[in-house]
């Protein structure tokens, strides 16, 4: 991902780190490392997010009962039902 305006954090397991515009933070694949994106500013942030959109691929998030198959983009619960947030 590459920050365009403003400034986040970008939380991944071992904490966070401040990101601001013209900065940016690549992932490797099947690390099991989860991450995302806090604005803690008080303006927006705006960020560029790359990535394949191979549809055998999918996306398992570490730290929620959640993943979305490329195939179909749809987030669910691990289990297979439909993600709620709780």
């Amino acid at each position: 991902m590459y920050i365009i305006s403003g400034e986040v954090v970008l939380v991944e397991d071992d904490g966070g780190t401040v990101l601001k515009a013209g900065e940016c933070a690549a992932f490797t694949k099947g690390t099991g490392n989860g991450h995302h994106l806090i604005n803690r500013s008080n303006g927006p942030a705006t960020y560029l997010e790359i990535r394949s959109r191979h549809p055998n691929d999918m996306t398992t998030c570490s730290d929620a009962d959640m993943k979305s198959a490329n195939s179909d983009g749809r987030f669910v619960d691990k289990d297979g039902t439909p993600y709620t947030g709780q």
